[in-house]
């Protein structure tokens, strides 16, 4: 089986997809997954939809 090699960024896109995590909605994303956490409450959630997610904020 062939080994999966990552594509590596550019500069620009690295940048890019790090000026999308400073954005007040993923920020808020983020702040309720770990106030979850701290109430004790199970997070799951599938790679399917971690896979979704992903895409829904067009990294690529």
């Amino acid at each position: 089986m062939a080994e999966w090699k990552p594509r590596r960024l550019s500069r620009e896109e690295r940048d890019a997809v790090f000026k999308k995590m400073e954005s007040p909605a993923v920020q808020a994303k983020i702040k309720e997954g770990f106030e979850q956490i701290e109430r004790g409450e199970c997070v799951r959630i599938p790679i399917d939809e971690i896979k979704r997610r992903l895409r829904a904020l067009n990294i690529d």
